[in-house]
């Protein structure tokens, strides 16, 4: 591994004295775990301590990274960077590919395993995020072990902190005795003194002051002020050689501890202090500064802000020009938004534009959405900047605008932003379902460069998708997927995102899957925040059509932390997450988010949006044993979601209006063709088509309708007679649910393959869980059940040869099944066929009266016999009761059970007899 010095980690100090025992600990530390914080005041040590360490270890690959103090770039900045380089990545495509704090945190542990046997992270305080990439790093690095070193200790329980404190007296004299044998030791028992124990510096103490004889520091050179009066002004690390600075004198700053070198770059350090004032922001004598920072790419972001601090204008919006492309495309947004932000307000018109544009690169929804209207004289870049803004909040409002811009871009010259724009308007007008205006503006379009001509033939396939011509959209899908590696950082992830709504257009959901896993590795999906949300967007929906549900709430949930409120694609999270919820059985949740996402769609006229929902609505209804409640107001529906509000209103009713077929459809929709026709079929008596109604467990089929569609067909199996040599295909559905965590339907499945095989007890327990269709099954239906519930509860009370029940519908009741003599009590217990056919007779009869039955009645309908005589019968009933006592004792207890009444008996506990009508 060939790495530049500036992330290799330095050579230990020359000397080195205590420490043995931390030294000692650390190791041990990092046998067990994968890292360890050391934390400490400045100068106590810390990073020497870790580069004994290091040295120690001898790793054969070890990296190195320093968080800067002022730059505001932040820890994952260079450790990305430092990784990327270690395994010859493009760290451009790092970057693009990491464009949150969390996508960055998951990114660099990854990297690191692959990367580096070490991984070094000095000064962590200085950025808060440092904290979680420590606690990280321990809970989840798999190879790479990791040691951080920062002013203020970790809270976490999992990462291992060593606290150093100052050097005891003996050890710091130790220490002075090496670093300067040639000195007094009066010069180094001052030093030492002026210390305090810090080993940082007694070291500047002895280099420069402390052998002088007296207090004060040895004065600086003309140069080195002048040096430090310029690097004073930097707060990121800037290569010697971009600056007018010879390098012998950095040398002497270096050997007085005034100038550090980190991440490749010069910078000052905390302990330089009033030493190292910087010149005055106006200073002539910073212009040659100035001039070299701009001629180094490197260091161009240094300069932007420098001149726009100093109120130069022309030459900070020269520079943005310049080199602010390629800053945005290697993931600088970040620093270029606090230079921007820093400009003073005189810069405002002139930088407009470029504010605009980093805003919509970094994605604060806040931001973006309190944005104002640029004046109307102002410039195009400025408008089209507001116009990138308002499209990555998805304002379909905004097409007019886009088409001013377009005009006016293009009367300008500017072709690349006149065709940009062209583009936008086309989108937007495509989302809108308006596609004869999509393809007049796509047609207007004049692409600039050779990305812009790819992304014209992307948002060509949607139209074509949309249009039903597959041939054409397939056509141009192969085409880009043949063009897509030779692009890099933002057109590639562009590109790939758009690729990927072709692929799931073309109802190639599993292709779509596949092609974001090869270009966006380990759930990182953006360059942009625009590209971040929709990216997110897209694999949270081609993750619920695999039927990965966990993931897709992860998904979901790093999403929704970007996604400005009240926006198209806040509503379309919205409704992605009603799958999960419906198949996780969360339909509380499922309906607020239905609620929530159904008013967005149709504030803003998505018809695909509001057809989304009216059908997941409809499924939620049938899984409900509801109506269907939400309407579509005037927007037309899609296929699938009135099939679904056609299903759901038959399950609930028995009937509903007339449905007409598509002509021709999709496989999908062919499925819930066949569901409607057994349906029907069903209602009007003829259970052999319902018996016949495929499982849709097609793999082909997205997951959540086979889920869905196949849980609708299985019961119109049970109701229509299922046999036993059918189960194998509800033991598929029922694994396929398992598999997707839909546990719900998964239970449901289960409890009507133990009904049809004559075990009771699953449904005995959904029915004490308060499952409704379960309480129908133990009880007997309702007349307000829905249609489809009612025929269920029936049918699976026939296969259980329930065709009668007496008794309250407590769950705490005992549950008698009758046909297999068996009483079930609460927590799973039951009871066999002790008590035999007297006990079951008696237990019927207290069953069928909760007030109470006289001796007479008793006799009469456990014996058989017409004539009561107490001589005869009571006795025998007295039995009888003091054995059922004891019967059903190990479930209620033996005194619970039977009351003894005047002239009779009653159950003191609440029974439900589900069996045989009575003879």
């Amino acid at each position: 591994m060939t790495l530049p010095l500036w992330c290799r980690v330095p050579n230990p100090p020359a000397f080195f004295v205590g420490r043995e025992a931390e030294l000692a600990r650390l190791e041990a530390v990092l046998e067990r775990g994968h890292a360890a914080l050391v934390a400490g005041p400045a100068g106590v040590g810390k990073s020497a301590l870790v580069a004994q360490l290091v040295d120690r270890l001898a790793p054969e690959r070890a990296l190195f990274v320093s968080v800067g103090a002022r730059d505001g770039s932040g820890v994952y900045r260079p450790l990305l960077r430092a990784l990327a380089q270690a395994i010859d990545l493009p760290a451009a495509d790092v970057f693009a590919s990491a464009s949150t704090d969390e996508d960055r945190l998951t990114r660099a542990i990854d990297l690191a395993d692959a990367a580096a046997d070490v991984v070094v992270v000095e000064d962590l305080h200085h950025d808060p995020e440092g904290a979680r990439l420590a606690e990280a790093a321990a809970a989840h690095a798999r190879r790479a072990r990791w040691l951080f070193t920062g002013q203020a200790g970790a809270e976490d329980d999992h990462l291992f902190t060593l606290r150093l404190g100052p050097l005891d007296a003996a050890t710091a004299r130790e220490l002075a005795a090496r670093l300067a044998p040639q000195a007094t030791p009066r010069d180094r028992a001052r030093a030492v003194r002026r210390s305090a124990g810090l080993p940082g510096a007694l070291g500047r103490a002895l280099s420069h002051g402390g052998l002088s004889g007296g207090p004060e520091e040895s004065p600086l050179t003309a140069e080195e002020r002048a040096a430090l009066g310029l690097l004073g002004h930097l707060v990121r690390p800037v290569r010697p050689a971009a600056l007018p600075i010879q390098r012998e004198v950095l040398r002497a700053l270096e050997a007085r501890g005034l100038l550090l070198m980190r991440g490749g770059g010069v910078v000052l350090p905390e302990a330089a202090g009033p030493r190292a004032a910087p010149l005055p922001l106006d200073s002539p004598q910073l212009e040659p500064l100035l001039e070299a920072l701009a001629g180094d790419p490197e260091a161009a972001l240094e300069a932007i802000r420098l001149r726009l601090a100093r109120a130069e204008v022309a030459a900070g919006r020269a520079l943005l020009d310049d080199h602010g492309p390629r800053l945005l495309d290697e993931g600088f947004t970040r620093e270029l938004r606090a230079a921007l932000e820093q400009a003073p307000a005189s810069a405002e018109p002139a930088i407009a534009a470029w504010r605009l544009r980093v805003l919509a690169e970094d994605g604060d929804p806040a931001a973006l959405a309190s944005l104002d209207p640029p004046p109307a004289d102002a410039d195009v870049p400025t408008r089209f900047a507001y116009l990138k803004a308002r499209y990555a909040l998805e304002d379909r409002g905004c097409v007019p605008l886009a088409d001013e811009v377009a005009e006016a871009a293009a009367r300008a010259g500017d072709e690349e932003r006149a065709c940009e724009a062209a583009f936008m308007a086309a989108s937007l007008e495509m989302l809108r379902g308006r596609l004869d205006e999509a393809e007049q503006r796509l047609a207007r379009a004049r692409p600039a460069n050779a990305s812009q001509a790819l992304h014209r033939l992307a948002v060509q396939a949607m139209i074509a998708g949309q249009r039903g011509d597959r041939s054409s959209a397939q056509a141009i899908a192969a085409r880009l997927e043949a063009d897509l590696p030779s692009l890099r950082g933002h057109a590639r992830a562009s590109l790939g995102y758009n690729l990927g709504v072709i692929l799931y257009g073309l109802g190639e959901p599993y292709r779509a899957a596949r092609l974001f896993a090869s270009l966006f590795p380990e759930d990182e999906l953006a360059t942009s925040a625009l590209v971040s949300r929709r990216a997110l967007e897209l694999d949270a929906h081609l993750t619920v059509l695999s039927g990965n549900l966990p993931r897709a709430r992860r998904v979901l949930a790093r999403l929704r932390r970007i996604v400005p409120a009240g926006t198209p694609i806040d509503a379309r999270s919205a409704l992605i997450g009603t799958t999960v919820d419906l198949l996780q059985g969360d339909y509380e949740a499922c309906e607020r988010a239905l609620r929530r996402g159904l008013a967005l769609a149709e504030g803003y006229g998505g018809v695909e949006d509001t057809s989304f929902a009216l059908k997941r609505a409809a499924q939620l209804a049938w899984r409900r044993d509801a109506a269907p409640t939400h309407h579509a107001g005037a927007l037309p529906l899609g296929d699938a979601a009135r099939a679904w509000i056609h299903l759901a209103t038959l399950a609930r009713h028995g009937a509903a209006p007339p449905w007409a077929a598509s002509p021709d459809p999709s496989p999908e929709l062919a499925d819930l063709e066949t569901l409607i026709a057994a349906v029907e079929a069903r209602i009007a008596g003829n259970a052999a088509p319902a018996r016949g109604a495929p499982l849709p467990i097609d793999p082909s089929r997205p997951m959540p309708h086979r889920l869905l569609t196949g849980g609708l067909a299985a019961q119109l199996r049970v109701t229509g007679g299922m046999t036993a040599a059918e189960a194998p295909a509800l033991d598929e559905l029922r694994a396929l649910a398992e598999q997707a965590d839909a546990a719900p339907l998964a239970t449901e499945l289960a409890r009507f393959a133990a009904a049809a095989a004559g075990d009771a007890a699953p449904t005995i327990e959904a029915f004490r869980a308060g499952e409704p269709l379960a309480t129908r099954v133990v009880c007997g239906p309702a007349e307000d059940d829905g249609w489809l519930r009612a025929t269920l509860a029936t049918a699976l009370r026939a296969r259980l040869g329930w065709a009668t029940s007496f008794g309250p519908a407590a769950r705490d009741a005992l549950v008698v099944d009758a046909p297999r003599a068996e009483v079930h009590g609460p927590g799973g217990a039951r009871v066999g066929t002790r008590a035999g056919a007297i006990g079951l007779s008696l237990l019927r009869a207290l069953s069928a009266r909760p007030a109470g039955a006289d001796k007479e009645t008793l006799s009469r309908e456990v014996w058989g016999g017409p004539d009561y005589h107490p001589l005869r019968h009571d006795n025998r009933l007295r039995v009888a009761v003091r054995k059922l006592r004891r019967w059903l004792a190990p479930l209620v207890g033996e005194d619970a059970l039977v009351r003894t009444l005047e002239d009779g008996y009653a159950l003191a506990h609440p029974v439900i007899w589900s069996g045989p009508a009575p003879d």
